[in-house]
């Protein structure tokens, strides 16, 4: 902040356009994300007793989704037959689309015959508003503190989770990068420090081709 002052203050009130600072700025930190493990989002899910909390949370996890994506999904952006969803004007200014899980297609539509919408997925307090995102990070701590969970986990943590899920059941890095709504692959590359299960899998091409061609042989001297 000292170096934007000098130079607002030689550029602006002594007029010194071309004045310069030239000090080397600090890196910034990059910390690796929390990420649950599969059991423990189950625990979070688990603990939750209200169908609609609940829905908001798989949803989020089960389709890798921001909190404002979770709350600005409507109805007429579900694709059931197709079991995919539309997510419009997301970050950047940017639609993708998603997977709709199986899992809680009958859990979604149940949902919608207890509480009836035409627009909404997840209505706020009040008729024709949508849910607030407050709303649903406290949902999440709540069946954080409840599911006994020592992490310190946010909506952002299920999606997260989600993404490195992902990769260690083998799904391309590419599609992950399409399904979380990167614009640069190097934002989505962060998930391959973060999964060792996903690092356990991965064979020498020498053991493959050893494998399936060659019978192995003692060394002799």
């Amino acid at each position: 902040m000292l170096v934007n002052a000098l130079l607002y203050y030689f550029r602006t009130v002594l007029k010194r356009d071309s004045f310069e600072i030239n000090l080397p700025r600090p890196r910034k930190e990059h910390h690796l994300p929390t990420v649950l493990t599969m059991e423990e989002c189950f625990r979070i899910f688990r603990s939750i007793d209200n169908p609609k909390h609940k829905l908001l949370l798989l949803i989020g996890y089960g389709a890798g989704l921001r909190r404002s994506e979770i709350v600005a999904l409507k109805w007429a952006d579900i694709f059931f037959d197709e079991h995919k969803m539309h997510i419009k004007q997301a970050k950047g200014n940017k639609d993708r689309m998603v997977m709709l899980p199986y899992s809680i297609v009958a859990y979604l539509k149940d949902y919608r015959n207890l509480y009836p919408s035409d627009d909404w997925v997840f209505t706020g307090q009040y008729k024709g508003e949508a849910l607030s995102t407050r709303t649903v990070q406290q949902v999440m701590h709540d069946a954080v503190a409840k599911a006994g969970l020592e992490k310190k986990a946010t909506v952002h943590t299920l999606r997260h989770s989600f993404a490195t899920h992902l990769l260690e059941s083998g799904t391309d890095i590419r599609y992950i990068q399409q399904l979380m709504g990167h614009s640069s692959i190097k934002t989505t590359m962060i998930y391959t420090h973060i999964t060792p299960k996903a690092e356990r899998k991965i064979v020498s091409p020498l053991d493959n081709l050893v494998q399936s061609n060659l019978p192995p042989k003692k060394i002799e001297k």
